[in-house]
């Protein structure tokens, strides 16, 4: 890493750099890897101190909806794990399992339900036999499907 100081043309190790240094004309630039940042002056440093807290309450917005969805989905049933890390990406895998399986569970509720509306229509109907275990079939089937209502 170097950092250089455009002040009469001198090198100066990065300890003894501060932004309060750099007037409107000086320069600070760092290097790292063919990167190169520039600051001029106290108008940058400012920015920069605006631009972290926007960034801060971004990420405190982000984790207060991941929780929100948390709770949404530990209000409709669903066991989540705690991440091993606090981290959006393990936040996030673990929110999309949690969604998954609940609308995986919900579309086989209404499966069932519908399946079992049929078989006691059928049923009813004289087209086959059986009209008991069909309507013990949806009273099942009911039962499940209102876990989601």
């Amino acid at each position: 890493m170097r950092v250089m100081l455009e002040r009469d043309g001198c090198d100066a190790p990065l300890s003894q750099v501060r932004a309060q240094d750099c007037g409107p004309k000086e320069r600070v630039e760092y290097v790292h890897r063919n990167t190169s940042f520039g600051f001029v002056g106290e108008i940058d440093t400012n920015a920069l101190l605006a631009e972290l807290d926007r960034s801060r309450a971004a990420r405190l917005r982000a984790w207060a909806v991941l929780g929100e969805l948390r709770a949404i989905l530990a209000a409709a049933g669903q066991e989540l794990e705690k991440p091993a890390l606090k981290s959006f990406a393990e936040e996030g895998r673990i929110l999309e399992r949690g969604l998954r399986k609940a609308l995986t569970e919900r579309d086989e509720a209404l499966r069932d339900l519908a399946a079992a509306a049929r078989w006691v229509d059928r049923s009813a109907f004289g087209k086959e036999e059986g009209f008991g275990q069909a309507h013990q079939a949806l009273l099942k089937a009911l039962d499940k499907a209102s876990a989601f209502v």
